[in-house]
């Protein structure tokens, strides 16, 4: 019981690690939705970054703008010592417009009186007071100057793989009428995949479990058109692995499917042809071998054609298949090639045989049996030609089986042998009448034979065999 656990467990990593095809196609679509989503957000975030942090600073600067008294002329330098509380409500809509892709991490706005003339920054100390300070940065003053020129600059890496990092952001915000000109500065940290993932864990979660059952759907989707055909043409395959070479390879398919099953197919017809052809040349050698045997001695010339003959009467009474016929005229073709090895003088002679003859007859069905061994293709009727002088009642050869433990075919065979030895000539006996013979079958049924298909032969097929003479 331990031992089917752990080859199941093994089998079972064995299919995980070789999945099927569906399997593969079904993993195949979530790899691709993954990375279509990893593109898709990395396409949106460098697309979306630009546009975004722009409408964000166009925002700041009219809420700055906003808390400036009325009236003309430079308004945002009317800020500068002047305290406003609700600058804390406008760093708080700067931050809340950065919450779910970015962070703000500073927010500065330069002024310069004229051209020439050095960068103050404004700035709002602990008090919520508006002040100024100079701006000493040769690096800060030269972005600055440029971004006059320029209107915006965007700093930012070239490619975004998805990591954390900063952006800066310069705006010239002045305004026609504006004594100074000003600059709007804003410094944001772009979220990477991971910080994205950690805020929205259940979110993604949910689009994750979404993502495979998408793609466990498509899957089977598509396995429906690619991996079913094969698999038929596979299993199609393996029934003619196993000998099967009646099969044919079906599908509806006009692709490379179609064209596969089309090339397997004339593959296997030609398969088929040989086999046939190899089959009929080693028949037709037995066959002659076979003859050969009955031929050692003029009592039996023709016997196992005659036996085959009454066999294939039988199986057509019985209504067997076609395939069971086939093996059954077979083995009734070869059931005494095992004579081959009994010597002539066993078989011509006039009185009883000893014991060591006897004994020496009875061998010739293993021997006939062994001939076949070692052809595949005649497995099927080996036990035939072992067993058809097995007996119903267990007082047969070589083994006393009794019964059904007898082969079937077997026991048709042992109806035929006996029936055409009873009505023809032996060196020790006259060829019998019609009614000895069936009287011999009436006596030995249950005893030599089965009881169901001696009454089939004797009911079905006796009168038509001697009408025709047989």
């Amino acid at each position: 019981m331990n031992n089917k656990r752990v080859s199941s467990f093994i089998a079972g990593l064995l299919t995980f690690w070789k999945p099927s095809l569906g399997r593969r196609m079904t993993i195949a679509f979530t790899v691709f939705g993954l990375l279509i989503g990893y593109l898709t957000f990395i396409t949106l975030t460098m697309t979306f970054t630009r546009d975004f942090v722009s409408f964000s600073g166009r925002i700041m600067e009219e809420r700055l703008r906003a808390m400036t008294p009325p009236g003309g002329g430079d308004r945002l330098m009317s800020l500068v010592n002047v305290q406003r509380e609700d600058i804390q409500d406008t760093i708080r809509v700067a931050k809340n417009l950065f919450l779910r892709l970015y962070t703000l991490s500073r927010f500065n706005l330069y002024v310069q009186g004229g051209a020439g003339e050095k960068w103050r920054e404004i700035y709002v100390d602990t008090d919520n007071v508006f002040r100024t300070r100079d701006v000493d940065d040769s690096g800060l003053v030269s972005e600055l100057q440029r971004c006059l020129y320029t209107k915006t600059i965007l700093k930012a890496h070239d490619v975004f793989w998805g990591r954390q990092d900063t952006i800066t952001f310069m705006s010239d915000i002045t305004r026609p009428g504006d004594r100074h000109r000003y600059v709007l500065n804003l410094q944001v940290n772009r979220l990477g995949i991971v910080t994205l993932f950690n805020r929205n864990v259940y979110k993604i979660m949910a689009f994750g479990l979404l993502l495979l059952l998408v793609s466990h759907l498509l899957g089977h989707f598509f396995s429906a058109f690619l991996a079913r055909p094969i698999i038929s043409l596979s299993r199609e395959a393996e029934a003619m692995a196993a000998g099967d070479f009646d099969r044919v390879f079906h599908t509806r398919e006009k692709n490379e499917i179609g064209a596969l099953a089309e090339a397997l197919n004339s593959l296997v017809a030609r398969v088929r042809t040989d086999i046939r052809e190899r089959e009929e040349l080693l028949l037709g050698t037995l066959l002659a071998l076979t003859r050969s045997v009955d031929a050692k001695s003029h009592w039996t010339a023709g016997h196992s054609e005659r036996v085959t003959d009454y066999a294939a009467q039988l199986a057509v009474a019985l209504h067997m298949d076609e395939k069971t016929s086939k093996e059954l005229k077979i083995a009734a073709v070869l059931h005494d090639i095992g004579k081959i090895a009994v010597p002539g003088r066993i078989l011509d002679k006039e009185g009883c045989l000893s014991e060591e003859e006897y004994d020496l007859a009875k061998q010739h069905p293993q021997t006939g049996a062994d001939i076949i061994a070692d052809i595949p293709a005649y497995e099927g009727v080996r036990p035939a030609i072992l067993y058809h002088h097995e007996h119903w009642d267990g007082g047969g050869y070589p083994e006393g089986l009794k019964g059904e433990d007898i082969p079937f075919m077997a026991r048709i065979l042992t109806i035929a042998d006996v029936y055409d030895a009873l009505r023809e000539d032996r060196p020790y006996r006259k060829g019998l009448g019609q009614n000895e013979i069936l009287a011999y079958f009436e006596a030995e049924t249950g005893k030599i034979f089965d009881p169901e298909l001696a009454d089939v032969f004797i009911r079905s097929m006796l009168s038509k065999l001697w009408e025709d003479g047989q």
